[in-house]
């Protein structure tokens, strides 16, 4: 049984999203810069065509949520 306040778990829940949301950033940047290199533009509807960053952003913004709703 936890023993954390209701506010400490949401703020240590938010502390833990934002951990794994930079580790996928930063393990998804080298795939979109290959990607990026590799002229695979293909048009997404999200707008992560905006290069490298932009990429891997997007992937960690998609990524992150679904292993927190597993």
């Amino acid at each position: 049984m936890s023993r954390l306040t209701p506010k400490a778990r949401r703020r240590a829940s938010k502390l833990e999203y934002g951990c794994y949301f930079a580790v996928i950033f930063l393990f998804s940047l080298p795939v979109a810069l290959v990607r990026t290199l590799a002229g695979s533009s293909e048009p997404r509807a999200d707008g992560a065509g905006a290069g490298v960053i932009g990429r891997a952003w997007s992937e960690a913004r998609t990524v992150t949520p679904m292993i927190f709703s597993a």
